[in-house]
């Protein structure tokens, strides 16, 4: 119109007109602080939109905090799928039926979904989602990221309406201009090439759950497409670069290309670079759990059974249940972001030195279900898995980059492949030979990958022949298996690596060091994870070395304090730190004048946890058989019991060495009886050195009853998942106890066994076993001036006691009358006798 800057006029908008039926919903202000320009390309970008964005914009323009200027106008053009619209729903009553029971997001039978309330359920799925109700719908978040393409930014030249002559650039300033041209040329032509382009998926479906259905769809035809030996490779790189991820996920990134992919908002605020312009996204699953309230029979912690009420019908509670439901996002890869440099996440050669091949090696055997040895293979192969023997050998001699490749592949076969040969062949559940070694070698080949060795000799062309002809559950099923056990090894192998690598850091510093532990990945961790330690206490729950992995180790100077250490692992990460920021859970253990302390990080500060550095030690008398323990014990007090006759015998009294002796053993003098001490019992002094493992942490089993151990405080917590284990806690510790007390044996037993034995003839002994000298034969042999056992002697006073418990006969004034009788024998007799007797 002829208006520019050196022309200027005053003009001002004072309202707009639209097609009556695609009306747009714009705020009178908003249009009138815009200018020509911006509602020209406004317009433009407007007749893109269909009937349904429309709809979906008017929305989004009436609710609150929403669309601010024509700029994010604009941008909502390039953004339809950052909001979802339900047009038909206007209120809580509305939502909640249409969630429950046409967005198909909710799994449960029908019978349950009429003891919903509507109203109730939709009032708080808006709360939990931040939904909006306007004149046009209800409108929500889809999650996807924000681009932002327009707004800040200049109208592109093509629809300026007013134009504004550009002042000329003087030399130095093209100079600076062509330079930054230059610079950014270079830039681009820096960025890394991609081996495939990324191709994201469109969808077309409007509501969650369609597109749900449709990508659904989508990925069923990816799965099929995988198979073609090409695309198989691609798929088993992605998977070693993104192993945690779902299969779902990481077939639907191969499939659309990409490389390195994050959300939108992740690249600006964690690396600083920026989705480019035009971009589409790739579109994958995330996870969109709602809960409802259900009434359901309550258990009785203790039976584990429903209660009853007095009428003897079931007790009802109320319960809030997560209902498992998925929704899909946007992520981008990296070839579709620019701005800062991105770091090399390249692997480095892996088997670069010696050290580095031994304690990858050793991390294998780690995460090996079977030994692993080297031996002489004649037969062409590199290694194999023995079914019979439960071990792999590799073959002597070959390269290191070989022996781990092979190692790999034979520790799938064992993984994945293992059968137990003395089960009935229906029962062993073998896979045909064929698909063992597509497995084993797919998750050979990924690890590899994920490891960065060398995989240039793997080869999938017979893979195609393999999926010929089988059914779309087979197959995802096949790579399900690939995928978990793929991750499995890399995790495993992972830990094992890093923490023989940090020990080996750490036997190489010199002077004082820090370490940091953090909790292994799993769901038996989930209940510990960025939990306060006094949360975890009142829980029953401990802080078990055995739950923690090392991720860190390095050099403590003098003047580094826990704080220091927080702050340098949540601002400003060393290169080398491949864990996450210090937090509530982890521990630092800190090395310090050659002692070690144990740190928790607590929600405010640290707790030290001596508990950590601690391992369960079993005592030597814990450690022999029953049986043993018991012919110790006995031994033990017929000593004593011996030493107290001698005294009485010499000094008419016990003497107080005498007595020391017996409160050293563990026994008591009184009123003439040795009496054997009974500690008071705690569960420590009863641990076994084993432990149980529940869905809420790890607990020492301890040989104490039930009785015992509420008589010491403690009351039941929860009980382990197959019921055999009783978790008892007391608010500070908890402990395992077995849920069912051992059965003693019958006393009939023994007399059964003894009559079987003898061919039924009653006479009380063992056939074809010696029988224990008698305390009469031990008397005869000392008359006779032979050598005599003392602990055999003992041995057989106890065994006369047992048969004859009303005597009590003094086995000392006997030893007495045999020593004066021995004197009377020849000299040489008399020194035979006393070696004998020295024990």
């Amino acid at each position: 119109v002829g208006i520019t800057a050196d022309n200027p006029q005053d003009f001002s908008i004072r309202g707009y007109s639209d097609d009556p039926e695609k009306h747009i919903a714009l705020p009178y202000e908003m249009v009138c602080a815009a200018d020509v320009d911006e509602l020209n390309f406004l317009a433009a970008r407007l007749e893109q939109l269909d009937p349904a964005e429309v709809g979906k914009l008017n929305a989004a323009l009436q609710q609150k905090n929403g669309l601010a200027n024509i700029g994010q106008v604009i941008d909502f053009t390039y953004n339809v799928d950052f909001y979802v619209h339900i047009p038909e729903v206007h209120n809580y009553h509305d939502l909640g039926d249409y969630y429950l029971n046409q967005s198909g997001m909710v799994q449960m039978p029908e019978e349950w979904k009429g003891g919903i309330d509507l109203s109730t359920f939709g009032r708080n799925a808006a709360a939990q989602e931040k939904g909006a109700f306007t004149e046009y719908g209800y409108i929500v978040e889809s999650g996807d990221e924000w681009e932002r393409q327009f707004e800040g930014r200049e109208v592109p030249e093509e629809y300026r309406i007013m134009s504004y002559p550009q002042p000329e650039r003087g030399e130095q300033d093209k100079a600076y201009m062509d330079a930054a041209e230059t610079q950014q040329a270079d830039a681009q032509a820096a960025e890394p090439q991609q081996p495939r382009p990324v191709v994201p998926i469109i969808l077309t479906s409007e509501k969650p759950a369609e597109k749900v259905k449709e990508i659904t769809a989508r990925l069923e035809q990816g799965v099929q497409a995988i198979f073609d030996s090409d695309r198989y490779k691609e798929f088993l790189t992605a998977m070693s670069k993104f192993h945690d991820y779902s299969l779902n996920n990481t077939i639907l990134i191969a499939m659309q290309g990409g490389n390195l992919v994050m959300g939108f908002r992740q690249w600006e605020k964690e690396f600083d670079r920026h989705v480019k312009k035009g971009e589409k996204g790739i579109k994958i699953f995330a996870p969109a759990p709602y809960k409802v309230k259900k009434l359901v029979d309550k258990i009785d912690p203790e039976t584990r059974k429903p209660m009853l009420d007095r009428e003897g019908k079931v007790v009802k509670e109320e319960k809030e249940i997560t209902v498992p439901a998925f929704k899909v996002i946007t992520v981008f890869d990296i070839s579709q972001t620019e701005g800062k440099e991105f770091p090399d996440l390249s692997v480095k050669p892996l088997l670069a030195d010696v050290e580095q091949y031994e304690d990858f090696f050793a991390a294998l055997e780690k995460a090996s279900p079977v030994p692993i040895a080297f031996e002489q293979i004649t037969n062409g192969a590199n290694g194999y898995f023995s079914l019979t023997d439960k071990r792999i050998a590799i073959k002597e001699g070959v390269s290191e980059l070989q022996a781990v490749k092979t190692a790999i592949h034979e520790i799938a076969h064992a993984k994945l492949h293992d059968v137990d040969l003395n089960a009935p062949p229906e029962q062993q559940n073998r896979v045909d030979r064929h698909t063992c070694e597509v497995e084993a070698e797919s998750v050979a080949y990924t690890v590899c990958q994920h490891f960065g060795l060398d995989t240039s000799d793997y080869s999938f062309g017979y893979v195609a022949g393999w999926s010929s002809g089988k059914e779309m559950t087979e197959l995802k099923a096949s790579l399900e298996t690939i995928q978990t056990t793929a991750k499995e090894l890399i995790t495993e192998i992972e830990g094992h690596f890093t923490e023989l690598q940090q020990q080996r850091q750490a036997e190489q510093e010199q002077g004082d060091t820090f370490s940091i532990y953090q909790l292994k990945r799993g769901d038996e961790t989930r209940d510990l994870r960025f939990e306060p330690y006094d949360r975890l206490q009142a829980a029953g729950l401990t802080i078990d070395r055995v739950n923690y992995e090392l991720v860190y180790t390095a050099p403590l100077t003098k003047d580094m304090t826990l704080g220091d250490i927080w702050e340098r692992f949540n601002i400003d990460h060393p290169a080398d730190f491949k864990g996450h920021s210090l937090s509530v859970s982890d521990i630092v253990v800190l090395h310090q004048n050659d002692e070690d302390t144990a740190h928790y990080v607590d929600s405010i500060g640290f707790q030290q946890v001596p508990e950590f550095l601690q391992e369960q030690q079993t005592p030597v008398f814990d450690k022999l058989p029953p049986e043993q323990q018991q012919a110790l014990s006995d031994t033990v007090q017929d000593t004593l019991q011996m030493l107290v006759d001698a005294d009485k015998r010499i000094y008419g009294d016990v003497t107080g060495k005498t007595l020391e002796a017996i409160a050293a053993q563990g026994y008591s003098y009184k009123d003439g009886q040795l009496e054997k001490q009974q500690p008071e019992a705690t569960p420590d002094s009863l641990l076994t050195g084993e432990t149980v493992r529940t869905p809420r942490g790890n607990f020492h089993i301890t040989d104490m009853s039930r009785e015992q151990i509420e008589a010491a405080g403690f009351g039941f917590h929860h009980a382990s998942e197959d019921g055999k284990y009783l978790i008892m806690g007391n608010g500070t510790q908890a402990y395992a106890i077995a849920a069912e007390q051992p059965q003693r044996d019958n006393p009939l037993k023994h007399v059964e066994d003894t009559i079987e034995q003898n061919d039924n003839n009653f006479d009380g002994l063992i056939n074809n076993t010696p029988q224990t000298p008698t305390v009469a034969d031990f008397e005869q042999r000392a008359k006779a001036g032979e050598a005599i056992s003392v602990t055999d002697l003992a041995k057989a006073v106890k065994a006369e006691k047992r048969e004859q418990p009303q005597k009590k006969p003094s086995i000392l004034k006997k030893l007495d009358e045999y020593k004066k009788q021995a004197a009377q024998q020849p000299k040489d007799k008399q020194k035979e006798h006393k070696k004998d007797l020295e024990v």
